[in-house]
């Protein structure tokens, strides 16, 4: 694929954090491979993710004070947006705030060259709930979901002309080899979860009373918990009243992550709802068995139960306890979630879904 005059943008609430913003990261990277010319615009001064192409970092610097700091990061944006002169932008934010939206809408976006995507069931993060933004969205140059149930819950609210489904995509290297990991006196291995510390939505609170119901501890299996975010102070008082210290372990953000995954027994998924949770496709890609919720929405279209991993019944967190018991206890039944894992995500390979995006954005 050459797209050596095309200029994208990406445009992102951070680059740190959560699984948007993770993939307006790596689709940076992949689209930079594939001979765009790239730009980000990233509102909040939260870098992590490796990404590629020119960052608009318009988070630094802000006013403490809430009404000139929105201000400040209108005026930037808009700055940055017309500097980047983009032949398309790509947008991951959270859109749930009608009037910045509104005013992003009537004074800074050129529509027809907008692609507005929707990472989550709960679709009102990313479209605020009046009939004024379904016709705009309608007018973009694309409204993307990230799994088909995300589909059609949009084509239920609105007819969206331009509402197509592009799946998000992991790369694996040919050959990876565990990186530095930290080891564990009090276990022998561990599972781990991922995502952002809110107990709301991932619900990490329930996951530790889950796991502590479980056989997993008792068998010196931990529990490791990757991410950042405003629950970690409860989730470390739960931990500690649940006598759980030696067993499960806020780990913050690590850039080894790939190889935690790798080495850990399976990937567990507790959310109340979801997007298509990268986390999931990632780890099959990883040649790790996965223990999710059958929650809306995503992880019914990644995972076949019984052949990579466990499909449960959506919040039902004795069932979850069950799961898990079942992937330490059964040996036949995990070496075939195990040997089956990598296969099962190939519909998700960056060389598949470029071509998706290539076709979008190369559509007049």
């Amino acid at each position: 694929i050459q797209n050596y005059m095309t200029k994208i943008c990406l445009i992102t609430d951070s680059l740190s954090l959560g699984g948007a913003e993770r993939m307006a990261a790596n689709l940076s990277v992949l689209l930079k491979a594939n001979g765009f010319d790239v730009s980000l615009i990233a509102l909040r001064d939260d870098i992590d993710y490796e990404f590629d192409g020119k960052l608009y970092n318009i988070g630094k610097y802000l006013s403490r004070f809430k009404w000139i700091k929105q201000i400040q990061k209108f005026y930037r944006f808009k700055n940055a947006y017309q500097k980047v002169n983009a032949d398309c932008y790509i947008d991951f934010r959270i859109r749930g705030r009608w009037l910045m939206e509104y005013m992003l809408h009537q004074f800074i976006f050129d529509e027809k060259k907008m692609i507005m995507t929707v990472h989550n069931y709960n679709i009102f993060l990313h479209l605020p709930k009046f009939n004024y933004f379904y016709k705009r969205y309608d007018n973009c140059k694309a409204v993307i979901s990230v799994s088909e149930a995300i589909c059609e819950r949009l084509a239920k609210l609105y007819s969206f002309r331009n509402l197509k489904c592009i799946y998000n995509f992991y790369d694996v290297p040919k050959k990876m080899s565990i990186g530095k990991i930290e080891s564990f006196k009090e276990f022998d291995s561990f599972v781990v979860a991922i995502g952002r510390l809110n107990n709301k939505i991932k619900q990490f609170d329930k996951l530790i009373e889950a796991y502590n119901q479980s056989i997993l501890p008792s068998n010196r299996v931990g529990l490791l918990i990757f991410g950042k975010g405003n629950s970690k102070t409860d989730l470390q008082q739960l931990i500690n009243e649940s006598e759980l210290t030696n067993y499960v372990k806020l780990m913050g953000f690590s850039n080894s992550i790939k190889s935690y995954i790798k080495a850990s027994q399976f990937l567990v998924l507790s959310s109340l709802n979801e997007g298509l949770p990268m986390v999931l496709i990632e780890a099959l890609a990883l040649e790790t068995p996965v223990v999710s919720f059958d929650c809306k929405s995503g992880p019914s279209e990644i995972i076949i139960s019984g052949k990579n991993g466990i499909l449960v019944e959506d919040q039902n967190f004795e069932a979850l306890t069950h799961a898990m018991n079942k992937m330490i206890n059964d040996k036949d039944f995990y070496g075939t979630c195990k040997n089956n894992a990598k296969t099962s995500v190939e519909k998700f390979s960056s060389f598949e879904v470029i071509k998706s995006w290539d076709n979008l954005i190369n559509k007049s």
